[in-house]
C-alpha cells in the first residue's frame, strides 16, 4: 500500500490543474454567487471531477486518451448513474433510521464505503457492477484498506468543516486563502484515495476475485442470521411508546423490537417542529381543550348519529379519592340535530351514572373531574392519530337548554382530535 501512495502522488502532482479549478469553484459557489450562476458552477464541477478522474483512472490502467473530451464521453453517464443511485440509497437510509444515525454520520459511512466503487466505475464503466463490487472489495479486505478508510474519515471530516462553514465565509484575502489551502488538501486527499484504490484493483489480479468469494461466504452467514432473527421479528411483537413534547405539543411513536432496533414515526408536526429542542414525555395529550361546566350541553357525533349530555352532579364514589358522575343524553340515529320534546319519538334519552366515561347509545366519552363544577372530557385521538368517519367528534357548548339546540348547525364545530379542523 506504500508503494501506491507514492506513485499516486506523483500521478497527481502532475495534474494539479483540476485540484485548482475545483478548489476555486468550491470557495465561490457555496459563498455568493449569483443565482443563475451556481447550474453553471455545479455542471462545470461535475465535468471537471469526470474528466479528473477518468484521466486518473486512464493513467493507472495504461490507457491513452486523445483528449478531454473523449473521457467525458466515455464516463459521464456511467458517473452520473453510480452517483445517483448512492446518493439516493444513503438518502433514504438516513430517511429511515434517522432515530439512531445522524445525515453526517451516513455521509462520512458512505465516503468510507465507496472508496473502491468509484475508481471501478471508471474501470469496469459499469455503476450498477462497479457498486456492488466496490462495497464487497471494501469489506472483504478491509484490514487491508484501512489506511485508505482512515483518509476518507479524515476527507468527510474536513469536507463537514467546510460545507458547515467552520472556515468564514469572510472575504478577507488571509481567510479566503486559508479556505482555498483547505480545499486544495481535501481535494488532494480525494484525488489520492481515488488513484491508490484504483492501483490497487489493477495492480492486484486476485483482490475482486478474493472479494467474491468471501462475500459469497458472508451472504450465506447472513441468509442464515436473517433465518434465526425472523420469528422474533414476525412473532416476539414490539412495544410501541407514545410520546409529547413539552415544548412544542407534537406527537411521536417509538415501536421498540425485541432485537432492539426501534423505529420512530412521527403523528403531529407541530409548526415550531423543526425549531423545537424537543423534550419528549411518555403520553400523549387529548383532553378536550375547554373544560365542561356543569349544566352545560356537549355535543357528539359518529357518522350520522348526534348526540347531545349535560353533567349535572358528581359525587364521592366508592372508592376512596374517586369521584361519580350523573349526567342526561340524548341521542338520534337519523342524522337531525334536534332533541325537541315534539320530536320526542324520533331520538332516545336517559339518564346515566359513571366513574370515568359518559356511555349512551353508541357513545363512550372520558371523562374526570376538575374540582368543583368543572369537568375534563377527551377525545379518542391524539394529536396526529388516524382519523376516520365514524371516529368520535366533540363540540363544547356554552348553551344549557336542550330545546333550542341543533347539533348540525355549522356554528358548531367538532373536533376528533387536540388538531381536527
Amino acid at each position: 500500500m506504500k508503494t501506491y501512495f507514492k506513485e499516486s502522488i506523483k500521478i497527481i502532482s502532475s495534474n494539479l490543474i483540476f485540484i485548482l479549478i475545483l478548489a476555486f469553484l468550491g470557495i465561490y459557489i457555496p459563498s455568493g454567487a449569483m443565482r443563475w450562476f451556481l447550474p453553471f458552477c455545479t455542471i462545470l464541477g461535475f465535468i471537471i471531477t469526470t474528466v479528473a478522474y477518468g484521466r486518473l483512472a486512464g493513467v493507472v490502467a495504461g490507457e491513452h486518451y486523445v483528449s478531454f473530451v473523449e473521457i467525458l464521453k466515455a464516463h459521464w453517464l456511467n458517473y452520473l448513474t453510480a452517483w445517483l443511485i448512492v446518493g439516493i440509497a444513503a438518502f433514504l437510509f438516513a430517511s429511515l433510521f434517522s432515530t439512531m444515525v445522524s445525515g453526517p454520520a451516513v455521509l462520512t459511512a458512505t465516503q468510507a464505503l465507496t472508496i473502491y466503487v468509484w475508481p471501478l466505475v471508471f474501470l469496469r464503466r459499469n455503476p450498477i457492477i462497479a457498486i456492488r463490487s466496490g462495497v464487497k472489495c471494501l469489506l472483504c479486505n478491509f484490514i487491508y484498506s484501512l489506511p485508505l478508510v482512515l483518509l476518507a474519515l479524515l476527507a468527510a471530516f474536513i469536507g463537514r468543516n467546510l460545507r458547515s462553514g467552520l472556515l468564514s465565509q469572510d472575504y478577507s484575502f488571509m481567510l479566503v486563502t486559508l479556505k482555498f489551502v483547505s480545499t486544495c488538501v481535501w481535494w488532494f486527499i480525494q484525488f489520492t484515495i481515488f488513484t491508490t484504490a484504483s492501483m490497487v484493483l489493477v495492480n492486484q489480479s486476485d483482490f475482486v476475485k478474493r472479494a467474491e468469494r468471501i462475500s459469497v461466504i458472508l451472504r450465506n452467514l447472513a441468509f442464515l442470521l436473517i433465518l434465526c432473527l425472523l420469528p422474533s421479528l414476525c412473532f416476539g411483537g414490539y412495544n410501541v411508546t407514545y410520546q409529547t413534547c413539552e415544548e412544542c405539543g407534537s406527537t411521536r411513536s417509538i415501536k421498540a423490537f425485541p432485537i432492539g432496533i426501534k423505529s420512530e414515526r412521527i403523528h403531529h408536526r407541530s409548526p415550531s417542529f423543526d425549531l423545537c429542542i424537543h423534550q419528549w414525555k411518555d403520553g400523549v395529550y387529548e383532553a378536550v381543550e375547554d373544560r365542561v361546566a356543569d349544566g352545560e350541553i356537549v355535543l357528539v357525533k359518529k357518522g350520522i348519529v348526534y348526540g347531545a349530555f349535560i353533567v349535572w352532579n358528581k359525587s364521592v364514589g366508592h372508592d376512596p379519592g374517586t369521584e361519580e358522575v350523573e349526567y342526561k343524553w340524548w341521542y338520534r340515529v337519523d342524522g337531525k340535530g334536534t332533541f325537541t320534546e315534539a320530536e320526542s319519538r324520533s331520538f332516545r334519552s336517559g339518564t346515566g351514572k359513571g366513574r370515568s366515561t359518559i356511555e349512551f347509545g353508541p357513545f363512550s366519552i372520558m371523562w374526570s373531574s376538575r374540582g368543583p363544577g368543572q369537568s375534563s372530557i377527551y377525545y379518542d385521538h391524539f394529536a396526529g392519530d388516524m382519523i376516520s368517519r365514524k371516529s368520535l367528534r366533540i363540540c363544547v357548548t356554552n348553551e344549557t337548554n336542550i330545546e333550542t339546540i341543533n347539533a348540525t348547525d355549522e356554528k358548531w364545530v367538532y373536533k376528533a382530535s387536540p388538531i381536527d379542523l
